[in-house]
């Protein structure tokens, strides 16, 4: 038995000759995800040698359209056949959990507090102090680079076995496009501060000061609206253009190319 993906969600299980009957119909193709009874990771049915189909010779070109006697083209030559996109492929792949890429971000701002604190308590004076401003820098600077450090992994979701994609390429994470992907965050946080702040302050006490206090609370939870979504793909992955997808996931695949 098998399990297949259709759209975003695994789908009904079927036999080997099912599958069959649906390739030579057309409505399944080489590129869909499968994966077999017992496995752990999906691939594409095209990897899997009971649906490879026996080599029958290179097909016969379409005959090349020629100009008719007034000088013009066919009015329906025939279409040039181009492959699919390696995007849409691409994010046919079941994303990583919800669970997991939480647990990814409490491990990595974990790190990131624990890293603050020591810097302050070894080097600083209980003001704010050079090591202070060391520490927030070192902060930040491993928030945009930490999903280019462990092959499209921060330390958070090396330890959650996910990676992180670049979409364009299929390639994981750089370092520069972690730098894309991650600077959405810190950018929300300080415009939903430098918005929310003086709509608080013009609101003064009333119940108008609530709006402010959403700007602001809306700044930190923006760059991660959509993990919920269906391919749990949130805003910093759709403006950094990646994909967040299981390591086995990956692995797997990489190893059939």
């Amino acid at each position: 038995m098998y399990q297949l993906v259709r759209g975003r969600y695994p789908s009904e299980r079927v036999t080997q000759d099912q599958i069959k009957e649906r390739l030579l119909s057309g409505e399944l193709s080489q590129s869909d995800l499968i994966k077999n009874q017992g496995a752990r990771d999906w691939t594409f049915i095209e990897s899997l040698p009971e649906f490879t189909q026996p080599s029958q010779g290179p097909a016969e070109p379409p005959p090349i359209p020629q100009k008719t006697d007034t000088g013009s083209w066919p009015d329906d030559p025939p279409p040039i056949p181009t492959p699919p996109a390696a995007e849409s492929a691409l994010l046919k792949l079941p994303p990583g959990s919800e669970v997991r890429r939480i647990l990814s971000v409490a491990v990595d701002y974990g790190l990131m507090i624990t890293c603050f604190v020591l810097i302050e308590k070894l080097f600083g004076n209980g003001d704010l102090s050079y090591a202070t401003l060391a520490a927030f820098l070192l902060c930040l600077a491993f928030l945009l680079v930490k999903d280019g450090l462990f092959t499209g992994a921060s330390p958070g979701k090396f330890l959650a076995r996910l990676t992180v994609l670049d979409v364009e390429t299929g390639k994981p994470c750089t370092i520069l496009r972690s730098c894309l992907r991650n600077g959405v965050i810190p950018g929300s946080i300080v415009l939903g501060i430098i918005v929310g702040i003086p709509v608080r302050l013009i609101a003064g006490d009333g119940p108008a000061a609530l709006a402010g206090s959403a700007i602001i609370f809306g700044g930190f939870i923006w760059p991660y609206r959509g993990i919920y979504s269906p391919n749990r793909r949130t805003n910093s992955d759709n403006m950094a253009d990646t994909y967040v997808i299981n390591t086995g996931t990956y692995r797997s695949l990489a190893t059939r190319k």
